[in-house]
């Protein structure tokens, strides 16, 4: 969400957008052929970022103008996933299909550098200090699947978790998080190795913790920021906190948190066996689709949204 409207990716490569009242603006306009859009940001000037997984490429629209829609392409793109962008409008996109995440200055992609993360990165938050956590499904060694050119959402995810399965009992767990600073220097690797399983969103409150999701963990892990102030004694940045677990927390995606510290999980799947199996059983083949989403009130510090750029605490009131 920018500050004035509301902002959706397809995967069918339309984007939709609204105004706060619910009213439809859209579809927007591109100038190019796009495929499957995943992650989007909202940049500090305005620009809304998207990345389209299928087609190893970016859109923008410049200062949020919805018939302003450009194809960017950008070296090193690997199924990108996931975009953010920092106060200096340096753009960071998670490459799913590599170990990578892509930096470049948002009128420069050419100049794009690659950092070098986890296998199969997905979710990127930056925190006020304008460092990047990255959350990556599979840890190093792990192989990644072998997905071909085109491939559908539901092709892209069954291939996926048959890879997974196939080595689950080598490795029961996988996935880890990468801590970048703003210049690109990766700051920690390899965090939450053996914790976390299959790390997918991410997101920073507004002391600087992390909450990030474990999508075959069935929940989420908080995790010391770079201000070990405000952690519990003896941990420090880039230690699991507390991990949250519920029958109520299937397969999750994102992590998101509000205004008021609430932390919001969203239920991206359940059961896999509608995924995997050609003719899943009847009571399983209605069940696939997660269940919504789930809140955990208040164990978060509260930020400020929308989330445009890094994360921004709440505005402290002027004493009168």
């Amino acid at each position: 969400m920018s500050k004035d409207k509301v902002w959706v990716s397809s995967f069918n490569g339309v984007v939709g957008v609204f105004d706060l009242d619910g009213n439809v603006l859209g579809p927007a306009t591109i100038n190019g052929k796009t495929g499957m859009l995943q992650g989007m940001a909202i940049a500090p000037n305005g620009d809304v970022w998207l990345c389209d997984t299928q087609l190893d490429q970016l859109v923008v629209f410049p200062g949020g103008d919805l018939k302003r829609g450009k194809v960017i392409s950008v070296p090193g793109l690997s199924a990108p996933f996931g975009v953010t962008v920092d106060n200096n409008s340096i753009i960071w996109v998670s490459n799913t299909a590599s170990d990578t995440v892509t930096r470049f200055p948002a009128r420069a992609p050419t100049q794009a550098m690659q950092v070098q993360v986890g296998i199969s990165p997905r979710g990127l938050a930056i925190d006020s200090k304008g460092n990047i956590w990255v959350a990556s499904s599979l840890s190093p060694g792990y192989p990644l699947p072998k997905i071909p050119p085109g491939a559908g959402i539901l092709e892209v995810k069954r291939i996926s978790l048959e890879n997974f399965i196939e080595h689950q009992k080598k490795i029961p767990r996988t996935g880890n998080l990468t801590l970048i600073s703003s210049e690109g220097k990766v700051l920690k690797s390899n965090l939450l190795n053996n914790e976390i399983n299959a790390g997918f969103g991410i997101s920073i409150d507004g002391e600087d913790t992390a909450f990030v999701s474990s999508f075959f963990g069935s929940g989420f892990i908080q995790v010391c920021g770079v201000d070990i102030s405000t952690c519990p004694e003896g941990k420090t940045t880039g230690d699991l906190i507390h991990y949250y677990k519920s029958r109520l927390i299937e397969k999750p995606t994102d992590t998101v948190i509000d205004d008021a510290g609430n932390v919001w999980v969203a239920n991206n799947w359940n059961v896999i066996e509608a995924i995997l199996d050609d003719n899943p059983n009847r009571e399983v083949a209605t069940a696939g689709g997660g269940d919504g989403l789930v809140v955990i009130y208040g164990i978060a510090k509260p930020v400020r949204n929308p989330l445009i750029g890094p994360v921004r605490r709440p505005v402290t009131p002027v004493a009168q």
